[in-house]
Formats: C-alpha cells, structure tokens, sequence
C-alpha cells in the first residue's frame, strides 16, 4: 500500500507541473471556495459574524469537504480499486499548485517586458492588494515574494501533510491513500478558508480569526522545513547557500505571519536580494521590516531565478517524501 501512496504522489505532482492546474466547474478547490461562500453569507444573514461563526464555517467545510472525498472514493472502490486510485490521483494533483504557480509568474514575467500596465493586471491575480499601485520593481518583488510563500502553502504544506498521514495511517492499521489523501483536502480547505476570509480587515477580524490561526498552524512545520530544502536547492543550483541559511535564521520572523518570512528570506538569501519594506496598500504605505540584503539590485529575471528555485525545491520535496514513504514500511528495512 505504502508503494501505492508514493506512485499516487509522483503522479499527482507530474501532472500538476506539466497540464498545470485544470479549470473547470467540479475542481476540489473551486468547489471549496464555494461552499466557503455560500457558508458564509448563510452566517452573515444569521448574524453569526464572531469568532464563533468562524468556527462553526472552519468545521463545516473540513467536515463536508472530507467526507465528500471518503464518500465517492469508497463507492468507487465497490466498482474498481483502480478507479478510486485514480480519484485520489486526481484529488491530490489538484491540490497541489505548482503548476498554477508557475503558469501566473510566467505570465507577470511575459508582461513585464511589454508594459507596467499590462504586469500590474497579472500580478493582480496572486496578491491582495491594489497592483495598479504598484511601479516595476515593486511587481517583481511582489513576484518573488509570492512564489516563495506560495512554495509552502501550495506545494510543501500538502506534500508534506500526504506524507505524515499515509505515514501514521500505515503504523495505526488504518488506509493510507485515504487518510494521505483526506490530510492534503483539510489543509487546502482551511489555507482555502484563510485566503478569502482570513484577512485583518474590519468585517473578518473576527470571523476569520479561527481560520487564520488554523492555517497558521497547519504550515508552521512545513515553513519550517522549508528553509533546509531551499538551502539544499541552492547548493544543486550553485547559488549563495551560505547567504541563504545566514539570512533564512536572521530574517525567518520579519513578518506579521508566523511563517510567510521562512521562505522568503530564505530564496532572498539564496538569491541576494532584499524583501520586505516599504509596501504600498490603498490606504496608504506599511512600513514593513526587510527580508535579506541588496547583494543584488532585484531585476526582471529574478523571476526566472525564483521559478527555477521552486521547481527544484519541489523535486527535492518529493523525493524526500516518496523516500519517507517506502522507508516507513517494515519490509524495506529487511
């Protein structure tokens, strides 16, 4: 079973990097984010804005979200193992954003060398804030920063809990595709929960508190671990490995997130460039700590740089996994 769970991940994250994220109606986390929508007018309208209706949504849409996938993939597996297999396949390669990623950076990159405007529209897709504000080096910072965190919400954190779930789910006599499986749809639900409500704006304050804390939570160690693999990236890159622990140890915790600075100042180590500062929102500038040092003047192609980080740090995730995977079984220590 254990070798099944690693060809499920290897294949899940093959098609991830080379068909990219596929877009239609039924995606897992498409229809994540509508539940989340529709749960949360539900609560507005009840008046259950606090904390409390926050909890009551986190519960909701782990609960519904997990049991829909335990559901469907055991009446598939009254027909065909195989077919539920392929479900699980799908499931995860969905959940996992390289691909995506990639796809938006590309796009910034691409646009870049046509005009600000046209940048400024890309970049819109992958942060927050108001990108019309935003002058050329502040995209590509934007850029580089979003890719950084991005490499442990969207690729490390699911990656990392499919492997501790399959892995706890072998010792505990339980099935371990479903429970690496169910591991990866409760992280993405809950980093889904935290990016369209768990803002510091006045209406979520409250209301997004529990989903905030939560996906904090969940990718404290994945961040964490983020910081070795980049440095382990840097070395096989021949980039400043040296530069990126230096920085990745004094840096780590120049943020409001308790894990979003782990790997940003790790690529912004690896990279020499400088993170972080001055940021520009609609209502005015945040005076924001650095990330790393100006070893380097940050230019368009850091970019390209930080893409080719990621994609390798993403291998290197896998392998490290799969190899967690097959070593936990017994038989492979005879």
């Amino acid at each position: 079973m254990m070798i099944t769970c690693s060809l499920v991940l290897i294949i899940a994250f093959i098609l991830d990097i080379t068909i990219g994220d596929p877009v239609y109606i039924l995606h897992p986390v498409r229809l994540i984010g509508n539940f989340i929508a529709l749960a949360e007018k539900k609560l507005f309208k009840m008046k259950m804005n606090s904390f409390q209706g926050g909890l009551i949504l986190v519960i909701s849409v782990i609960l519904v979200s997990t049991l829909s996938f335990t559901i469907l993939f055991y009446i598939l597996c009254l027909f065909s193992k195989l077919a539920a297999t392929v479900f699980s396949i799908f499931t995860l390669y969905s959940c996992i954003a390289l691909g995506d990623l990639l796809k938006h950076s590309n796009g910034i990159y691409k646009s870049l060398e046509i005009s600000t405007e046209k940048a400024q529209d890309k970049v819109q897709m992958i942060i927050g804030r108001n990108a019309k504000l935003l002058n050329k080096e502040e995209i590509i910072k934007a850029t580089v920063e979003s890719i950084a965190e991005s490499f442990v919400d969207g690729i490390l954190s699911p990656i990392f809990w499919y492997t501790a779930a399959s892995i706890f789910a072998y010792y505990s006599d339980l099935n371990t595709l479903v429970a690496g499986t169910i591991a990866v749809i409760i992280q993405r639900s809950v980093n889904t929960i935290d990016s369209m409500i768990g803002y510091t704006s006045e209406k979520y304050i409250l209301f997004g508190k529990c989903g905030a804390k939560l996906d904090d939570i969940i990718n404290f160690i994945p961040a964490r671990l983020s910081i070795p693999i980049i440095a382990i990236t840097a070395v096989v890159l021949k980039l400043n490995y040296r530069n990126c622990l230096k920085i990745a140890f004094r840096d780590r915790l120049n943020h409001k997130s308790p894990n979003s600075a782990h790997p940003e100042s790790a690529v912004a180590g690896a990279l020499g460039i400088k993170l972080g500062g001055p940021t520009i929102y609609s209502y005015g500038t945040v005076n924001k700590p650095y990330i790393g040092d100006e070893l380097n003047k940050i230019r368009t192609y850091h970019i390209k740089k930080v893409e080719k980080l990621i994609i390798v740090s993403s291998l290197i995730t896998i392998l490290l996994c799969v190899v967690c995977i097959l070593s936990s079984s017994h038989k492979y220590f005879s």
